[in-house]
């Protein structure tokens, strides 16, 4: 019976954490959006065939969310991109195995906190409502290592 090589392994999420700027931030629920568009660059070849090459890339904002703390961290770094800092970070999200151990790592770079949004407050009628707060990063560039 043949097994599957390492690169040939499906990923599933055991767990994950986040760092930015050395420091781990919290216990997120959910990471989205890791990625990078390029442009498609039309360009003649030949009498009548025009081609494609890549042109410009963009990497995706990422949106990071939490239940919400009593920490001010990620609302005090909206606060200071709003006052006129230009307060850029780096960071990574990396998935862990189910011991514990890293098993790939997506670094991002230059950062910056484009929308913050606090918690929803309903009168739930259980009175369990769990209340979280959602950050959407403007990211310069995205690596997978």
């Amino acid at each position: 019976m043949a097994t599957a090589s390492a690169s040939e392994e499906y990923l599933n999420v055991s767990s994950f954490k986040v760092t930015i700027d050395g420091h781990q931030w919290g216990s997120y629920d959910t990471v989205s959006g890791i990625g990078i568009d390029m442009e498609d660059v039309a360009y003649h070849e030949g009498k009548n065939q025009m081609l494609n090459r890549p042109g410009r890339f963009n990497a995706r904002d990422i949106t990071l969310s939490r239940r919400f703390k009593k920490d001010k961290e990620l609302y005090t770094w909206m606060k200071d991109i709003k006052s006129g800092k230009q307060v850029r970070k780096s960071g990574s999200i990396i998935l862990t195995d189910d011991e514990g151990k890293e098993v790939i790592r997506f670094n991002f770079f230059g950062a910056w906190p484009k929308t913050w949004s606090g918690p929803t407050f309903s009168k739930d009628a259980s009175g369990n409502q769990i209340l979280s707060e959602e950050v959407t990063l403007s990211v310069s560039d995205v690596e997978l290592s």
